[in-house]
């Protein structure tokens, strides 16, 4: 997880923002990547919400 850079959150209500974001931090507790965010409809399976990840390579 610490290799992650970069985070891109879509979300089936963007309200829900507030609540993907206090578990999302969970995540990176001490690096915390970049990360953006949308509402988008049809995710996957009736997701919530859905995380792409970028990471670096060492």
């Amino acid at each position: 997880m610490s290799d992650i850079i970069k985070c891109t959150c879509m979300l089936a209500d963007i309200s829900e923002w507030a609540a993907m974001s206090e578990e999302y931090v969970k995540f990176f507790p001490d690096n915390r990547p970049a990360r953006s965010a949308f509402a988008g409809t049809g995710l996957a399976r009736g997701a919530r919400v859905e995380i792409e990840c970028i990471a670096k390579l060492n």
